[in-house]
């Protein structure tokens, strides 16, 4: 979403579970978000961010083949998990 600020967010959630995986859904997902932001968001945004758990290694994977360079990592401020955080190189 825009929230009229300089950075952009996209969110993409799916269904957890084993049958839900493989099928390529979050991929599609991000690859139109991309294609969104593309189009629209980069004249008024200027960076996206990818944020994924530490442990969710399709989420890390997907944000790589994305072009998302990895920035670091670091613990939620709201939650006992430890997060990766991505920005889209452009």
């Amino acid at each position: 979403w825009d929230d009229g600020g300089p950075n952009g967010q996209i969110a993409i959630a799916t269904r957890a579970g084993e049958e839900y995986r493989g099928h390529g859904n979050a991929l599609k997902a991000a690859q139109k978000g991309l294609e969104w932001y593309k189009k629209y968001g980069k004249k008024k945004m200027e960076n996206l961010y990818w944020i994924a758990e530490k442990t969710n290694k399709g989420s890390i994977i997907l944000a790589e083949q994305l072009n998302f360079e990895k920035l670091g990592s670091d613990k939620a401020p709201y939650k006992d998990e430890d997060y990766v955080y991505y920005r889209y190189r452009q």
